[in-house]
């Protein structure tokens, strides 16, 4: 059984837990992002994933994730801002998860 909070899911089955997509984010390919306790992972369509581990101060993940998408894709530069704005925009719900998981 599923508990779903805000922005995230937390599934009894999974190690992780996955951040709720938007119509913007599937629109860019994205399937899903799912959170682990020292990475967070965006899975593209086709299979494709980018694995970014947290940053030493989880208050920089937005930027982590820009980073990673830069150097890991050929995404536009526009689509990049919006996936890091998406994660900064529920950093706070990630935050909370990754502790209630520990």
């Amino acid at each position: 059984m599923s508990q779903t909070f805000d922005a995230i899911v937390f599934d009894s089955n999974s190690m992780g837990f996955k951040v709720r997509m938007d119509s913007t984010l599937r629109k860019l390919g994205i399937t899903f992002i799912t959170c682990y306790d020292e990475w967070l992972e965006i899975n593209f369509r086709g299979g494709y994933r980018v694995t970014v581990s947290y940053p030493e101060s989880i208050d920089a993940l937005s930027d982590a994730v820009e980073s990673g998408l830069r150097l890991r894709t050929e995404l536009f530069e526009s689509n990049i801002r919006t996936i890091s704005y998406y994660i900064s925009d529920y950093l706070e719900e990630i935050k909370a998860a990754l502790k209630h998981t520990k």
